[in-house]
């Protein structure tokens, strides 16, 4: 449980951890390495072009569904890879800010709970966050998906011109079919193309209108269009309620009301007049069933050598290597839905006031103290906060994906990448050849060159305190620093914590700079195999061996295990300490929910004073 009490009454609690010491190394001379630290080069590093252009508008020429049973991991990983160069989220896609928006729309029975199907599906969901469930009980119909997309994401303030609605099993030519659709011309090389209404270009359904399954598998639908099909929902099932599909009984609908429309408004209205109303009032429907056309819809017919160049859709690819095998076939090129980059979304000026040439750091950090900027937004490093998404045990299934959300929504509030893994941590145990905790540093080591800095937080662990960015945690240590700030960023490259009890650390959290040592202390644990397979075979006894081998130990910070800067236990938490670690728990799950509850109630205003480790 957790006790709260207005912030009135809390006066002065708020910094009581941050006063506590810190472990510094002993006396040393100059740091040898450079104020870039040695940095191993970022290979994904920012890349300006002139033709990028970034949208922070929440609107999308083009919302991809994509409707699917949870079992189809591997497909949607296809889809991902194929529709959008999704092939993995080292560098992830924290904001979709191109013209393009897509979500994988799950329904049915979601899998059985502590399966590896199960183990699978939740990792996807924290890896990717491009996931949506429908309601129990909800099927796939395209009603409602317009109605979720209708209400849900309208209500979240995105709007968009063509939804593009497909099943699982079908494969789209998406490129080419948003060069058709941004040209104007449906089909323009065939001998039956259609030309796209300009003065009322979204009112348009492209589709299949057999009244059988097929309908389900691609519907091109423009925002009119489906805001009017939503509208006259009720008319159009009252023509033509017996099929399931409501777009279908929307096309049969107009082709029945269609006429009777015209002759009204052409006795109300002038011609000109008249024409603009017929168009506003009636959908375009490109019906792909017509006879004597060249269909730009094809079922897979189960060799490539059928499948053409108007193919703009192939449906019942039921095999992945079939998908494959088209994506070879048209050379897809992906629709890039995120401009990835290392340094992560900042908003606004990076600093407040100019260092002077002749100013020194120490003395400027003295003058901007109490400010939300830093040096690390002054020069804009990028960070990473990382976590694990494998679930290696039934205990903690039920809360890994909240968990991963408290961290996400941190990263998100702050401008950092937030990267989930699981292949590294499953390699651990399929292997099984160490500790699976060693899967971190897997994780890391690829991140490293990736970002200046990784914030490495096992899943057992709550930010509590969303408010505070790394940038100020870093600031606040650099002024405890015993030798000054300067020094401080002159020198650290890993910052840890001292457990409460012992001598070794606790790697549940650290902090670690992307640098020539880190790499290479990295690598030195990883080929630490005397302690693979020993008494202790876990990450934090290696970590602390090696820390006292290493010749050069000034780069590493040590917080004493009463500092509460970095994380702190749920019996020692204290009002504004940043992260409670469940580690001495040997089921934490219940008692993080109350953390994770705990951190919601800080994030809406109430000010948390005490925390229960025990779950009732």
């Amino acid at each position: 449980m957790y006790s709260t009490l207005t912030t009135e009454n809390a006066s002065g609690v708020a910094e009581q951890a941050m006063d506590k010491p810190i472990s510094a190394p002993s006396p040393y001379a100059s740091s040898p390495h450079s104020n870039k630290h040695n940095s191993i080069p970022q290979l994904f590093s920012d890349d300006p072009k002139d033709d990028i252009v970034i949208n922070t508008s929440n609107h999308y020429t083009y919302l991809v569904i994509v409707a699917s049973t949870a079992n189809y991991t591997a497909r949607r990983s296809l889809i991902r890879e194929k529709y959008f160069g999704l092939a993995d989220n080292l560098l992830p896609c924290m904001h979709y800010d191109t013209d393009t928006l897509h979500k994988f729309w799950i329904y049915g029975d979601l899998p059985t709970s502590h399966t590896s199907t199960y183990r699978q599906y939740e990792a996807e969901k924290m890896e990717w966050n491009d996931i949506v469930e429908a309601p129990t009980g909800v099927t796939f119909e395209q009603s409602h998906i317009l109605y979720w997309v209708e209400t849900n994401l309208r209500h979240s303030g995105i709007t968009y011109d063509y939804l593009i609605l497909q099943d699982i099993h079908t494969f789209v030519r998406l490129s080419d079919l948003k060069r058709e659709l941004d040209s104007g011309v449906i089909g323009e090389n065939t001998d039956s193309p259609f030309t796209i209404n300009q003065n009322e270009p979204l009112n348009l359904v492209w589709s299949t209108f057999t009244g059988d399954r097929r309908d389900k598998y691609i519907s091109i639908v423009g925002s009119k269009a489906v805001h009017i099909a939503l509208e006259k929902q009720t008319d159009i099932d009252r023509v033509n309620g017996s099929c399931p599909h409501l777009l279908t009984n929307m096309y049969h609908y107009y082709r029945s009301v269609a006429p009777f429309i015209i002759q009204k408004v052409d006795a109300q209205l002038d011609a000109e007049a008249a024409a603009e109303e017929q168009e506003r009032m009636i959908p375009d429907f490109i019906d792909e069933d017509e006879t004597e056309k060249e269909h730009r819809i094809r079922r897979w017919t189960n060799n490539i050598e059928s499948i053409r160049d108007h193919h703009l859709v192939v449906t019942h690819v039921f095999q992945d290597n079939e998908f494959l095998d088209l994506t070879y076939r048209f050379k897809l090129k992906p629709l890039i839905v995120c401009n990835q980059r290392t340094s992560a979304f900042r908003h606004g000026p990076l600093i407040v006031e100019s260092i002077d040439d002749d100013q020194d750091i120490h003395s400027a950090y003295e003058r901007d103290h109490d400010l939300h900027v830093t040096h690390w937004q002054a020069t804009g490093e990028s960070i990473a906060i990382a976590t694990p998404s494998f679930m290696q045990d039934e205990c903690g299934n039920e809360s890994m994906t909240l968990w991963a959300e408290n961290k996400r929504n941190y990263a998100l509030r702050h401008g950092y990448a937030f990267v989930a893994r699981s292949a590294e941590f499953d390699q651990h145990r399929q292997l099984k050849n160490r500790a699976i905790g060693y899967a971190k540093l897997d994780v890391v080591e690829k991140l490293l060159p990736k970002y200046d800095w990784v914030v490495w937080m096992d899943v057992n662990t709550v930010i509590m305190h969303q408010d505070q960015s790394i940038e100020q945690l870093i600031h606040k240590l650099s002024r405890q620093y015993p030798d000054g700030p300067q020094r401080f960023h002159e020198t650290i490259d890993f910052i840890l914590t001292r457990p409460h009890e012992g001598n070794a650390s606790n790697s549940g959290i650290f902090l670690i700079r992307n640098a020539k040592w880190t790499m290479e202390f990295l690598r030195k644990l990883q080929e630490m195999t005397e302690l693979h397979d020993g008494a202790s075979p876990y990450i934090q006894d290696a970590v602390y061996h090696l820390i006292n081998r290493v010749g050069d130990q000034r780069r590493i910070l040590i917080l004493d295990s009463n500092n509460h800067a970095l994380q702190t236990s749920p019996e020692k938490y204290v009002p504004k300490d940043f992260v409670v670690h469940y580690d001495s728990m040997l089921c934490p799950s219940t008692a993080a929910k109350k953390g994770l509850a705990a951190a919601k109630a800080i994030a809406q205003g109430e000010f948390v004073i005490a925390l229960s480790e025990t779950p009732n």
